[in-house]
């Protein structure tokens, strides 16, 4: 028998058992444990970036009468407190030429209503957007917890990003302001009765790994971690890792803003231009994987998609089943059917 023949053999066995279990992964695997995130499907991804400016009281208000959950993102103030804001730097929301970790919960500045990254931000709006300044993480849980008609189970769910400056320049795990911020965000919770209705993640793989070791956290994926599903899925090997190993929330993007930084990668940014036109044309169909997401699904692991603004992200989001969408438009959205 040749050394071919038992590496054929090897490899039809290896690949037949694995597309086995990717379609029926309870074989060996236990769900994770069911949440109430079971129950969310429109998610308004910085409460919402159209008739309201993001990341404020009025964004978040507004999201909660719309939708089944809120995006928003925390940094460090100099006194210590958490303030909700995407970018670090004050120029695009604010117009100030500063970063937020030079203000103090008490001086946050006001957030322009006017328009950003192709979004009104409540410009024109008819009333105009009462006056909005950057809010501190506390008052925007004490907003969200309250039930309303369109949450009787306990008000919308919060997910919480932490941002970027958790990390140094070497991408090394800032101590003091991870301690900070987790201590803070816990503490809140906890004190708002919301730990069940949670979601924290960060897109940097090194804070990510420190929030899944927190378990009140239901944790999504980071840039790195969906990377490696994807190899794990592509390679066969998906089916044979354990569901501990993963978060309980798996995440990518339809957002055409990522195919746009996709291609001013330098790496990718130096292929041939015919080479670049045919990655760009294929990524959609290798990121768009069904029998991923059912797999994933199978496990217990719920499947968000942000990006969803239109007919045809909606669309995509239908073919694959997936659990949660982000929009920047949750008027838009709640006019939507979905099922599952």
């Amino acid at each position: 028998m040749s050394a071919w023949y038992v590496v054929a053999a090897a490899a039809v066995s290896y690949f037949s058992v694995s597309a086995v279990l990717l379609r029926f992964p309870q074989t060996i695997h236990s769900k994770k444990r069911k949440t109430k995130w079971e129950n969310v499907i429109g998610i308004a991804h910085r409460g919402g970036r159209d008739t309201t400016p993001e990341n404020t009281l009025a964004a978040f208000r507004n999201a909660a009468r719309l939708v089944d959950a809120v995006e928003l993102d925390i940094w460090v103030t100099k006194d210590n407190e958490l303030a909700v804001i995407h970018d670090g730097t004050l120029n695009r929301v604010c117009g100030i030429d500063q970063h937020i970790r030079e203000y103090t919960s008490k001086e946050l500045p006001v957030v322009l209503a006017k328009p950003s990254e192709g979004y009104r931000q409540g410009e024109e709006e008819n009333p105009p957007v009462p006056e909005q300044r950057v809010p501190l993480l506390k008052d925007v849980l004490k907003l969200l917890k309250e039930p309303s008609a369109s949450h009787l189970d306990g008000g919308p769910c919060v997910m919480i990003e932490f941002k970027e400056n958790l990390v140094n320049s070497n991408g090394e795990r800032d101590e003091e302001n991870l301690s900070i911020c987790i201590e803070g965000v816990r503490a809140l919770l906890k004190e708002h009765n919301m730990e069940s209705r949670a979601a924290c993640f960060s897109l940097k793989a090194p804070v990510n790994n420190v929030l899944r070791t927190i378990p009140e956290f239901n944790t999504c994926t980071a840039v790195l971690d969906t990377m490696k599903v994807y190899l794990l899925y592509f390679t066969g090997l998906l089916p044979f890792v354990p569901t501990s190993y993963l978060t309980s929330i798996f995440g990518i993007t339809v957002d055409p803003d990522f195919f746009d930084m996709i291609k001013k990668l330098p790496l990718v940014n130096m292929l041939p231009e015919s080479m670049l036109g045919n990655l760009m044309s294929a990524l959609p169909s290798i990121l768009f994987q069904p029998k991923l997401f059912n797999h994933m699904k199978e496990r217990g692991i719920y499947l968000w998609v942000l990006g969803v603004n239109n007919g045809a992200s909606l669309a995509t989001c239908k073919m694959l089943g997936v659990t949660s969408m982000l929009t920047d438009r949750p008027e838009w959205f709640n006019k939507q059917s979905y099922t599952r």
